[in-house]
């Protein structure tokens, strides 16, 4: 350190030696790191005025290159030295953001020649003719504070819209308590289309990679893919998704070269906490996300292990073509209709003729096929998938043990169609462990806990999944079915109609509402429930009809409700899919307590998806006690 000046120090109970770089508390010598060191030697050698941090940068570190957090994690730790050493609560160090820092403790200077006895001489203290009221200083420290903070706040929206970002946060992270975090779709510049399933494919893997870590809970993609549709800016999209901190940035490809500019925000008061660039050759997307993952992580965090590293850096695949047809498949698979999901099908499948180890293009491949025999889409008989979707998630699992949504959809198939629950818990459990950060392990585990007549657990994981994913339609409604299953039909509309502050046109959320309702016996709000059903899903759906067939038998139209009923055996006659779930309800409910049963057993030979669950679903309530329906349930054999 170049400067010239005083070489002791005492403020505070604390001495500091500039000779021999040593802080001393009383006659206790504390440890300090030797940069460390310097910067209080520099802020002291400056006290009252403010430092900026490329003063200190240039005259701590020279021509060095080392990143900015690096003087974040050396001011938090004086300031955790002075914070434990100290018998008052007093800031010695004051951040002024966008500046840099001022040493707010008057300290007496001196020659460390000076032998013990000698008077020492405040040679840089200010003058003053009357005592410094500290708490009046603090007092106006915080006002001053307060009036800059909400400049700042009011302008850093100005600013994403307008400004350049170049400024970043001068109080330190390692300041900050970061428990969530969110990473938001970046904005496409130029042409959309591939630069689209970049961004979200960029997306999921900062989100996978720094979700490995569990330094603090990051938000699925399910959460976050909405952001660009939303209209919100980061800040309010932020708010929405209940995080402490979120990732914003644009992409852009042009001219075969990927470039990327993002930033860190903490939404609570709009301070950007860290920026970075990043150019890379569109062939090298894969280099790309690593730098992405380990610079982020460096701005959040004041240290990484090795072990943290490799995590960071750890990709699906090397093999940058076989990534982007990985992408796009992801992209259509998302659509959730029946052409996007075997379109999908087609790019999992010309990733693995390039990478035949690609783990996460198998789970694609279960995934989608899956999907397409769902009971609610009945795309597929699951007879004509189950084995392509056993040998695409026993290969998944060959190639990579810890990947959590291969287990996640290995519970589903346990729990659905083997109605293993044993297994399917330990599946689902063993996801969880993997990646405490998966909205669905948490949601699709709810359910078995439902089956099993868990309820309180069940409500517990629909509430870390609501957690995880605030913005999530599907969760937020279906955590109305813990209390609807135990038959608290109150509790259980309070959360469908939270769903439906989310979006009142939410199709799941009104079905659930009619069941509340017409099991409370509110004939007049399930009809109006009806109404949306009718709306939304059409008058001839088999969903519509269904539940038009149990308004009915509750308005004791009894033949109208039969010829409904007969409607809808027609339609699975001529091969249309209707749920023999279905037709087992509506039959009891008309007075056909034996067709109902017939209708269960068919269910039971078909291995439809929701027989799990007859023995908590209220409609079926009056055949519980009934033996075959006992013995029909005990042949599942759930807990085999």
């Amino acid at each position: 350190m170049s400067e010239k000046g005083p070489t002791t120090f005492e403020f505070e109970g604390f001495r500091l030696d500039v000779a021999e770089m040593r802080l001393w508390r009383e006659s206790d010598l504390l440890h300090v790191a030797p940069k460390a060191l310097e910067i209080l030697v520099l802020l002291l050698r400056h006290q009252g005025e403010i430092v900026s941090r490329e003063q200190i940068m240039d005259q701590v570190w020279g021509d060095a290159f080392v990143e900015d957090g690096n003087l974040n994690v050396h001011i938090s730790n004086l300031r955790k030295i002075f914070s434990d050493n100290s018998l008052e609560q007093i800031d010695f160090i004051e951040t002024i953001p966008k500046h840099g820092y001022r040493f707010l403790v008057e300290a007496a200077t001196g020659d460390s020649n000076e032998k013990p006895g000698d008077e020492r001489v405040a040679t840089n203290a200010p003058p003053r003719t009357e005592p410094v009221d500290r708490g009046r200083q603090v007092r106006w420290h915080f006002v001053a504070i307060v009036l800059l903070g909400t400049f700042l706040v009011s302008s850093f929206a100005l600013w994403l819209r307008f400004g350049d970002g170049s400024g970043l946060s001068g109080i330190p992270v390692e300041d900050r308590e970061i428990n969530s975090f969110a990473v938001l779709p970046f904005t496409t510049l130029g042409k959309k289309g591939e630069s689209e399933m970049l961004s979200l494919g960029i997306t999921d893997a900062l989100i996978s990679r720094l979700g490995s870590l569990n330094r603090f809970a990051v938000r699925p993609l399910t959460a976050v893919s909405k952001f660009p549709e939303s209209g919100m800016d980061p800040i309010e999209f932020g708010k929405e998704l209940k995080v402490d901190a979120a990732l914003v940035g644009t992409i852009q490809e042009a001219d075969d070269k990927l470039r990327l500019n993002v930033r860190a925000i903490d939404v609570r008061d709009g301070a950007i906490l860290w920026t970075g660039s990043f150019d890379e050759s569109g062939q090298e997307v894969l280099k790309l996300q690593d730098s992405l993952s380990i610079r982020v992580a460096n701005g959040l965090l004041s240290e990484i292990s090795r072990g943290e590293t490799n995590l960071l850096t750890r990709r699906i695949t090397d093999h940058p073509d076989a990534y982007r047809l990985y992408l796009q498949g992801k992209f259509f698979l998302g659509k959730r209709t029946e052409p996007g999901i075997r379109r999908s099908i087609g790019y999992f499948e010309d990733a693995l003729k390039i990478d035949p180890d690609f783990a996460e293009a198998y789970v694609g491949i279960a995934d989608a096929n899956w999907l397409l025999s769902e009971g609610k889409r009945g795309y597929s008989s699951p007879r004509d998938v189950i084995q392509k979707v056993r040998k695409s998630i026993a290969r998944a699992l060959e190639i990579n043990p810890e990947l959590a949504d291969a287990y996640v959809t290995l519970a589903d198939i346990q729990l659905y169609h083997d109605w293993d629950h044993k297994s399917a818990e330990s599946s689902f459990l063993k996801a969880i462990r993997l990646n405490p950060n998966l909205d669905k392990a948490h949601h699709w585990y709810a359910w078995l806990l439902i089956s099993d007549g868990r309820f309180e657990k069940a409500e517990a994981h629909f509430k870390i999944a609501r957690e995880l994913n605030p913005t999530s339609l599907i969760i937020a409604a279906e955590s109305g079915y813990p209390p609807f299953a135990k038959e608290d039909f109150g509790r259980a509309i309070d959360f469908f109609e939270a769903a439906l502050e989310l979006d009142p046109s939410f199709l799941d959320a009104h079905i659930g509402l009619f069941r509340a309702y017409r099991a409370t016996g509110k004939a007049d709000l399930a009809a109006r429930e009806l109404s949306e059903i009718k709306r939304q899903a059409s008058e001839k759906s088999i969903i519509y009809l269904y539940h038009r067939g149990l308004m009915l038998t509750t308005l004791k139209r009894y033949p109208e409700a039969r010829a409904v009923l007969g409607e809808l055996e027609g339609r699975r006659r001529d091969g249309e899919y209707v749920s023999p779930i279905y037709l087992a309800a509506l039959a009891l409910e008309t007075g056909g307590k034996q067709g109902a049963l017939d209708w269960l057993e068919e269910g039971l030979e078909e291995r439809n998806d929701t027989m799990p669950f007859i023995n908590v679903t209220p409609e079926f309530a009056p055949l519980r006690t009934e033996p075959r329906f006992r013995e029909i349930y005990a042949r599942m054999n759930l807990d085999k």
